[in-house]
């Protein structure tokens, strides 16, 4: 399993970033790399996500 690390400053509203954050079918709207994404985005559940590169 890969793991990544990024850090950014955002200038939004707290709920704002966790609700685009965890609204996981819409992963591939706003990060290029992304294909699909399918699972709950919550704590304890698995996400898995196919990127782009894989297709």
């Amino acid at each position: 399993m890969r793991l990544f690390h990024s850090e950014v400053l955002v200038h939004a509203r707290v709920s704002t970033v966790w609700h685009v954050i965890t609204d996981g079918g819409n992963f591939g709207v706003w990060e290029w790399g992304i294909l699909e994404a399918n699972g709950a985005v919550q704590a304890g559940d698995t996400v898995r996500i196919t990127p782009t590169s894989a297709s």
